[in-house]
């Protein structure tokens, strides 16, 4: 606020991150006339030893109400008075609203790996988080990651229409996004140049560079789409008497991908994985409901975990730096990715998002689940979809709150 600049930059999140951890704001760009006792405030406020930070936002308030009375023997000499500018309580109410409707968490993950060759294993980077508050809305599970990790894309109610809403994770405003009004369960392409989502009986696409939504395929209600890099759009047109569909990301006519031994009924929460197979949830009796491995080519799918919610997969290469390495000891390679990742879902129990080991050379689970988020993931009963989704940069993006989740 005193220099009009952020206080560490960066090109994207990550680089903030580690501005944010590594350097020094820029002192010098706090106007000279700033009273030396607000100087030494600041310093304190962002002290890198949590020890020796300052401890309680209720003191700075103290030092700062004592400077704006004129009390400048506690700042150390006289110092110019800061400006202020009363606000309304009817000015601040939008702004405790919208912080008040949901939170959206950012978290880089860090999970345990077999480290090969290395007598000492590298530090794992510290876990960091980001909340978003967004306007109001019924949609639960309707956002999503941008795969760069650079964005997020989220359905929710502003202005007294709902429709999708962008917002950069290095700036500070969503902007709706025109013409997607009703719009729910947005996903991204590949690029994270465009967005898939669902409006009355429409799959629809929206590219970021300009132009209207084009439709892709009719649905009766939609209940989730993924984007493959062979531009295929695998979606769900209806979790009653329909099977998975697929249809170019370009246009065409979109025709059935059916899963062997199950029945035409039930499917949600569509996902690609790396290497062309996909993830999706089945809705039904305990005897089918839970998260498969499937395939396009209509091959039997492979349950991997009893759930009455979808899932989410996070590639091995997207982990933080230091969390995996090959037998050299350097980043694994895109063919090692291809091998395996993590599986996201949600404990029955208490709604806690684990993550556990995916082989898919075997088509298994492998090794103990690792909590993820403890405190409760929602959960959207509408698409039985939990409110999370993930970006191959490494990012997790979920919405707490109550929501329930049998086994």
């Amino acid at each position: 606020m005193l220099t009009g600049t952020r206080a560490f930059r960066g090109e994207d999140v990550t680089d903030t991150i580690v501005s944010v951890i590594s350097k020094e704001p820029d002192w010098g760009a706090v106007p000279a006339a700033t009273p030396a006792g607000l100087r030494r405030l600041l310093t304190r406020c962002l002290k890198k030893d949590v020890k020796a930070r300052l401890q309680a936002i209720g003191d700075a308030r103290v030092q700062i109400d004592e400077l704006l009375s004129g009390a400048p023997e506690d700042w150390g000499g006289s110092s110019p008075a800061i400006p202020t500018t009363a606000v309304s309580p009817r000015e601040r109410l939008p702004w405790m609203v919208a912080t008040a409707v949901a939170v959206v968490g950012m978290i880089a993950l860090t999970f345990p790996a077999v480290r090969h060759l290395r007598e000492t294993p590298p530090p794992v980077p510290p876990e960091t988080r980001l909340e978003i508050a967004t306007p109001s809305t019924s949609n639960l599970a309707s956002f999503a990651l941008s795969p760069d990790g650079r964005q997020i894309v989220f359905a929710a109610d502003g202005d007294g229409a709902s429709g999708l809403w962008l917002r950069p994770l290095a700036g500070t405003t969503a902007q709706p996004l025109a013409n997607t009004e009703g719009a729910t369960l947005p996903f991204w392409s590949p690029d994270s140049q465009s967005i898939g989502f669902f409006v009355g009986n429409a799959l629809k696409r929206l590219d970021l560079a300009g132009g209207a939504p084009q439709t892709l395929a009719f649905v009766l209600t939609g209940y989730g789409g993924t984007w493959s890099t062979e531009g295929v759009i695998l979606f769900s047109p209806s979790a009653t008497r329909a099977p998975l569909m697929r249809v170019s990301a370009a246009s065409g006519t979109a025709i059935p991908v059916p899963q062997q031994g199950l029945p035409l009924d039930g499917y949600t929460s569509p996902q690609f994985l790396p290497d062309g197979r996909f993830l999706f949830h089945m809705r039904g009796g305990s005897d089918v409901r839970g998260i498969y491995l499937g395939a396009l080519d209509g091959r039997a799918p492979i349950r991997l975990v009893v759930s009455a919610v979808g899932g989410a997969y996070l590639p091995a290469h997207a982990l933080a730096a230091g969390a995996t390495t090959t037998s050299a000891g350097g980043p694994p390679s895109a063919e090692a990715s291809r091998d395996g990742g993590w599986l996201l879902w949600l404990r029955p129990d208490t709604v806690t998002l684990v993550a556990q080991r995916l082989d898919l050379s075997t088509a298994t689970l492998v090794g103990e689940p690792v909590t993820v988020v403890a405190e409760g993931v929602a959960v959207d009963d509408r698409f039985s979809s939990p409110a999370v989704s993930v970006a191959t940069a490494g990012f997790l993006a979920y919405r707490g709150g109550a929501g329930g989740c049998g086994s």
